[in-house]
């Protein structure tokens, strides 16, 4: 929905004009204007979209069944209960091959769109004819269908247990809720440093640039799976777990960094060097307050995904690093109405601190100049 609305807001206002101007009706408008303009923005976030439930472990866990797993369940399967890592091994790299050509697609796509001119954007208007009112009626039911029902269904499972809250101080959920916010506290720091020392490397390195898309390319299932592979001496260490967590944040901090540091005034820190500041002091004085609305946005994201992780942790977790979302996992396996109102009332905790995440995501400063907002997409399981 995001790319949707950034693609319509590169329409030339222009351009349509002079369609309309000469003849075009309001659909064939559409078509020969606005479409062609909008689309690449749509086809990357559909790679991204496609990207995500390729490699999404948590719902397919939870919900799928042996009937519908996919390829992260049977790689988690084949290490988890069978200790297979042959098998394992050939499916992540089925994983990697399909996602890594998809993540070139969308690499493609991201480089032309940052490549493109700036345009006059189209005012926005009220929706006033029939036809219209009904496609965003439409629009809207499928959205509250899809996700608004299920979170309020959630939500109303969580507040109808009543009494049962007092579930929630018990050892294991105190436990989850220390980790969790410990875990992303570590992860924000990390990806911070990463994802600014990445951006600052980057210059015009092409390679550079594209390595900030291979985290995106490995899936958190086949990020742990090597890990365990590569140092399975470390397979219990804190430290592994919270790398595993820093590499799949950190891309979002970089690329939000990038693209910042990419539309700022070069003259400026010229000018600053010219009048005698060192590298540090043009940095501190002139790049990072540019920077810093994108390094929010960045490390707001970054907190996203490691609130919501889930199969990195059920790989290299150990008991004592319990998290909300492996709790949640833990209590709906077992039986008992009591466990699922508990794993209800875990969920309804989730969700508040992901949309006091997402509300620092929305809040914080601004798009600094020359940011990408399409790119900065959190990935929760």
């Amino acid at each position: 929905m995001r790319a949707g609305c950034d693609g319509f807001s590169q329409v030339p206002a222009s351009r349509l004009a002079a369609a309309r101007t000469l003849g075009a009706t309001r659909w064939r408008a559409f078509w020969r204007v606005e479409w062609p303009a909008a689309l690449p923005w749509l086809l990357s976030s559909l790679c991204l979209v496609f990207l995500y439930c390729f490699s999404g472990l948590g719902l397919a866990l939870v919900l799928g069944g042996q009937r519908y797993a996919t390829l992260e369940v049977e790689i988690y399967t084949l290490v988890a209960y069978e200790l297979n890592l042959a098998d394992a091994g050939a499916l992540a790299l089925l994983v990697l091959l399909v996602c890594g050509g998809i993540a070139a697609v969308y690499a493609a796509l991201a480089r032309r769109l940052a490549a493109a001119a700036k345009v006059e954007p189209l005012p926005l208007r009220r929706v006033e004819r029939l036809a219209e009112r009904l496609a965003l009626a439409a629009a809207l039911s499928a959205l509250l269908l899809c996700t608004g029902l299920p979170l309020l269904a959630v939500l109303w499972r969580g507040l109808a247990a009543g009494a049962e809250w007092v579930a929630l101080w018990d050892e294991d959920t105190r436990l989850a809720l220390w980790n969790s916010a410990r875990f992303t506290g570590v992860t924000v720091l990390a990806a911070g440093a990463l994802g600014l020392a990445h951006a600052l490397a980057c210059g015009r390195s092409l390679a550079l640039r594209a390595a900030i898309f291979l985290p995106f390319v490995a899936s958190p299932v086949c990020v742990a799976f090597g890990l365990l592979l590569l140092y399975p001496q470390w397979s219990g260490a804190l430290g592994l777990l919270m790398a595993a967590y820093a590499l799949l944040a950190y891309p979002l901090v970089a690329k939000a960094a990038l693209a910042s540091l990419d539309g700022q005034p070069p003259h400026w820190l010229a000018a600053a060097r010219g009048l005698g500041a060192g590298p540090w002091r043009a940095f501190r004085r002139v790049t990072w307050p540019l920077l810093q609305p994108a390094m929010r946005r960045g490390l707001a994201f970054a907190a996203a995904t490691a609130v919501g992780e889930f199969a990195v942790t059920l790989f290299l977790s150990r008991p004592e690093w319990l998290t909300l979302t492996t709790l949640i996992y833990q209590r709906l396996g077992r039986p008992g109405e009591a466990n699922a109102d508990a794993a209800m009332q875990l969920s309804c905790v989730l969700m508040l601190l992901a949309l006091i995440v997402f509300w620092i995501i929305e809040t914080a400063g601004g798009a600094g100049p020359g940011e990408d907002s399409r790119a900065d997409v959190a990935k929760p399981e």
